[in-house]
């Protein structure tokens, strides 16, 4: 219900800016173009919005199977980095990160691990004020991997760290947040921290997050901590993820 009708608009979307006058408008127009720009990156950031609707409401209802196979985090994280690489020049962000620390393989959901740290990523992005810092570390030990997402930022009040890991919990005061996922103060629908944790708890492991304080005048910054199995059990097969709630 949701998918179609944004579907619809994609189209006519397409049809619209290849439409032969509209293209010759926008390219003599830049009030035009700017006009067709906005209306790309609307359907693009509903199309975000929907698909962490559908997924947190997955994760809730015990619908995603794990596809367990071999994982390289560092190509994960490269992904994860390029995807947001615009945003990051832009607001001339620091990524601190050295693939030789993370692990050459190990066995998991490839496709929900690159989620999970894309939304991290977004996150410390959006915590984070120009010119800031993000760090992105990992160190294996025994059976197990630590992976840490830590960034610059305004930081996250004791009381709210362990309940931005709960569905719709938002941080900080709404009307001040935009709608971008990168935009500093950007915010959200409060589902992209709960399907971080349905997503890690699903592969046998833990996320928490660290934060002394919230101060949007010294930024004491925030760490996300993961630890997780490199080879979680039954990984053999596809494993269901576990509900949250």
């Amino acid at each position: 219900e949701l998918r179609t009708p944004l579907t619809l608009v994609t189209g006519y979307h397409r049809l619209l800016v290849d439409y032969d006058p509209i293209t010759e408008l926008t390219a003599s127009d830049p009030a035009m173009a700017e006009l067709v720009t906005g209306l790309n990156e609307a359907i693009d950031r509903m199309q975000v919005v929907i698909d962490e609707v559908l997924a947190f409401s997955r994760i809730m209802t015990n619908e995603i199977r794990l596809e367990i196979r071999p994982t390289y985090m560092a190509q994960v994280i490269e992904q994860a980095i390029e995807r947001f690489q615009s945003a990051i020049d832009e607001r001339n962000i620091t990524i601190h990160y050295d693939a030789a620390h993370w692990p050459a393989e190990m066995r998991a959901d490839a496709a929900l691990i690159a989620l999970t740290f894309e939304n991290l990523l977004s996150n410390a992005i959006k915590a984070t004020p120009d010119s800031g810092h993000i760090y992105l570390a990992a160190r294996a030990k025994d059976d197990w991997v630590r992976m840490v997402v830590r960034d610059t930022g305004v930081g996250i009040k004791p009381e709210d760290q362990v309940k931005i890991f709960e569905h719709m919990h938002i941080v900080g005061e709404i009307g001040l947040h935009s709608t971008s996922k990168t935009a500093f103060g950007g915010g959200g629908l409060g589902l992209v921290l709960a399907i971080c944790r349905g997503i890690v708890e699903a592969h046998g492991g833990t996320i928490k997050v660290k934060s002394p304080v919230f101060d949007s005048a010294n930024y004491p910054g925030s760490e996300f901590i993961i630890t997780m199995p490199l080879v979680p059990k039954g990984s053999g097969m596809s494993a269901s993820l576990v509900s949250t709630g």
